[in-house]
């Protein structure tokens, strides 16, 4: 059997509700894979309809909700949204004692730097300088507030699919302790690597360092940063400060 499935790491979306009761027409194979078993989406013609109706499509929230979640929460539509990835992604024993392990010693300040594929073809390139300036201004509020010592190390954990990132935060800025595994960004730069158990299981613990650190620089155009963004919304208290979180491109998620 497949060594990548949800189940690894999530608990199941429903205990009612499984493949058995989903029709023989409906389920398919990945090529490849024998042994995946996948629903069949609608057929390629018709994705051009789909993608027409969700560029017309305004986002929304139920309207019994919407007025108690204005008040309640700075972005109201991911603080929904997250609640409702929260649930597909309910970890687990084994992911949640992971998860505990990284609540008990969070990074201070977390930066999510996405190169590869995705400033090639869909985002425009944020040199590092603008990561860190951000970074240093968090900082420097929190030690003149006494809750950082001057003198001491700033934390800060490194996310990127890009090694020479982490190589130059090392070299250029010696104030910081820089949280983040070279290795792992090599293997999620190489496309052959990318959808191995390994690495994913590494993303996770990527995704989850992002979620629980207190302060956050990323670019929400990034699918990792949104959903750490969406997360970071659903897992904290209702009333929460929007600005623990600095998009680089765009203000919020799609």
């Amino acid at each position: 059997m497949s060594n990548n499935r949800l189940s690894d790491h999530y608990l199941p979306l429903s205990k009612t509700c499984n493949y058995t009761q989903i029709p023989e027409s409906s389920i398919d194979t990945l090529e490849g894979h024998d042994d995946e078993r996948v629903i069949k989406l609608m057929p390629m013609a018709k994705w051009n309809i789909l993608k027409e109706l969700k560029e017309n499509m305004l986002p929304s929230i139920p309207g019994d909700l919407i007025q108690d979640l204005e008040l309640a929460s700075p972005d109201p539509l991911t603080w929904y949204k997250g609640q409702l990835i929260a649930y597909i992604l309910r970890p687990n024993n084994k992911l949640q004692s992971i998860i505990q392990e990284l609540i008990q010693n969070p990074a201070p300040a977390a930066v999510h730097v996405r190169r590869g594929d995705k400033v090639r073809s869909e985002a425009k390139l944020h040199a590092i300088e603008e990561y860190i300036e951000i970074v240093d201004e968090y900082f420097d509020i929190q030690v003149a507030t006494g809750s950082v010592d001057n003198k001491a190390k700033r934390r800060l954990f490194v996310a990127t699919d890009d090694p020479i990132v982490i190589e130059e935060i090392q070299r250029w800025y010696t104030r910081y302790e820089i949280i983040g595994d070279i290795d792992v960004a090599s293997k999620a730069n190489d496309n052959s690597l990318r959808h191995t158990t390994d690495i994913k299981e590494d993303l996770i613990r990527d995704l989850y360092r992002l979620v629980y650190a207190d302060f956050l620089v990323c670019t929400l155009s990034s699918n990792l940063c949104s959903l750490a963004y969406a997360l970071r919304l659903a897992t904290k208290p209702l009333v929460t400060d929007l600005y623990d979180v600095v998009s680089l491109d765009q203000i919020h998620t799609k």
